[in-house]
């Protein structure tokens, strides 16, 4: 089920970035699953918190690359080469992106995963000292 989120966000801002994915899972509502657990882009068209943010005709291409935080300079798997160009690649931007991502996949096989996947991205928000005000609810 592909997910189009139709706000803009401000993806030069932490603020933008996270209500940008944060509107894309809600609006998702599952994790992106394959058979061996998360993926940036899933079979069916589901993405993760970073698969969110990655170019649109390059998504696929993430798969497998491993951790976003990861310098692509050091580590040619990174899918930080892939992101959106607006998208900052500072290490405190990486590092959000980072812990959105595992708020993502560390709930992905409880039941309960939308208010699991919520409470971890508040624990993001109050880290980054951003509005959690789309996922307190």
């Amino acid at each position: 089920m592909p997910t189009q989120v139709d706000t803009v966000f401000d993806l030069t801002t932490k603020q933008g970035i996270f209500d940008h994915v944060a509107t894309a899972l809600i609006k998702q509502g599952r994790p992106a699953m394959a058979s061996g657990g998360c993926e940036y882009l899933a079979p069916d068209g589901c993405k993760c918190a970073v698969g969110h943010l990655l170019q649109p005709d390059r998504a696929h291409e993430a798969n497998g690359e491993g951790s976003v935080y990861a310098e692509s300079t050091t580590r040619s798997h990174s899918a930080i080469r892939l992101l959106d160009p607006r998208i900052p690649k500072t290490p405190s931007v990486k590092m959000m992106l980072s812990d959105m991502q595992n708020a993502h996949d560390g709930p992905a096989f409880l039941d309960d995963w939308q208010q699991n996947w919520k409470d971890g991205m508040k624990s993001v928000a109050a880290s980054f000292k951003l509005d959690d005000t789309l996922v307190a609810a």
